[in-house]
């Protein structure tokens, strides 16, 4: 637990060991399962499930596809019922979850599994609000894999830089807003003021910077 792990990061003045570093890692992912779990015995109480047993895979899919809204919602999914929730998707997926869909029905078709006759074990569902968190940046990588296209295809005669008035353009009239300001860019350490008349913005260091992660609870995000 993330209580047990504490003591063990032992901080001093050279930083702290890496088993300790790790025991803190394994902690926070623990937590961060730990979370989803609840999250998913939530809803199934929303919906009227039971906690363990078997239901109909259909009824399951749609409970994971809650749990997906909620989770790409950062914990902002307000529905206090079945149906509120069933309203709330319908009116709202295209908008929030439909980018990641394939990936989702992936996640179902390996998890959420027939036993009989149309009926899955509840456990399924629980095991996939645990892979969620633990694989979702499989779902990103196409978004950052275009994003990386993007910069690049702004790119001068410096590798790897882009120049701030390129970069502010392409945020005013392509899908991407880049809209940081030089002051942001130089805390996130994406700017090369190397020349102070031409700053760059530095391509690799903006792609991996904080504000490309995806904040999926107070607790952690996915990056």
């Amino acid at each position: 637990s993330l209580h047990d792990a504490l003591p063990i990061l032992s901080l001093h003045k050279d930083g702290t060991s890496l088993t300790g570093l790790a025991s803190l890692a394994a902690a926070f992912e623990d937590k961060g399962i730990k979370e989803a779990v609840d999250k998913m015995k939530a809803i199934l109480l929303m919906y009227g499930l039971p906690s363990q047993g078997k239901v109909s895979s259909q009824v399951l899919r749609s409970v994971t596809d809650t749990f997906f809204m909620d989770f790409v919602l950062a914990g902002s999914f307000s529905a206090k019922t079945a149906e509120d929730a069933e309203h709330f998707k319908a009116e709202k997926w295209n908008h929030t979850a439909y980018r990641d869909e394939k990936w989702l029905r992936s996640l179902q078709d390996r998890l959420v599994i027939d036993v009989s006759e149309g009926q899955a074990d509840i456990e399924s569902a629980k095991k996939t609000a645990t892979e969620v968190p633990l694989t979702y940046q499989g779902a990103l990588l196409n978004t950052c894999q275009e994003l990386k296209t993007t910069l690049i295809g702004l790119e001068g005669n410096t590798p790897g830089r882009v120049r701030l008035p390129a970069f502010y353009r392409q945020g005013l009239s392509g899908r991407w807003r880049f809209s940081e300001r030089p002051e942001y860019l130089r805390s996130l350490g994406a700017l090369d003021e190397t020349n102070p008349e031409q700053p760059l913005v530095i391509t690799t260091n903006y792609i991996l910077s904080r504000t490309n992660c995806f904040q999926a609870s107070p607790l952690y995000a996915v990056c």
